[in-house]
């Protein structure tokens, strides 16, 4: 029975990978002194299902958290959220200025194309692994947390 379950579990999370993709992405590059940087990508759901994102996991950095932007006394600010919808049949854009992730306490200097690997982890309790490299992007701005 406990086989079986694995079994069930293991090809219900393969289902739930194809249902929803990563398009793009990318994690900001920063000078090896910084300690924190930013993820971003699209990400589609193809089910009939609201899903949140609720949390990710990896091995780069310390903690991983979602963030977006808000305007606040004229100044952008960062904000920590409880998790990000993705409506059924639709794409979550995360980009700067919008919604994102933070990896915080990075564990290493980041290096141009280089691959990081991360999981997405979702309100019903699946996961996503995910691979982004690391590329210089233009535009950046300083924001108060």
């Amino acid at each position: 029975m406990k086989v079986l379950l694995t079994v069930l579990l293991f090809m219900t999370t393969q289902l739930f990978a194809a249902d929803v993709m990563l398009h793009g992405g990318h994690i900001r590059f920063l000078p090896k002194t910084s300690k924190v940087t930013g993820a971003f990508m699209n990400l589609m759901n193809h089910t009939d299902k609201d899903l949140k994102l609720v949390s990710v996991k990896g091995e780069d950095a310390e903690r991983y958290e979602l963030h977006t932007h808000t305007m606040e006394g004229g100044m952008m600010k960062m904000r920590q959220v409880s998790s990000m919808e993705l409506k059924a049949q639709s794409t979550l854009e995360l980009k700067p200025g919008g919604l994102h992730i933070m990896l915080i306490n990075l564990k290493n200097p980041l290096v141009l194309d280089q691959k990081m690997k991360m999981t997405l982890v979702f309100d019903n309790g699946l996961e996503l692994p995910i691979e982004l490299p690391v590329k210089k992007v233009m535009g950046h701005s300083k924001h108060k947390h």
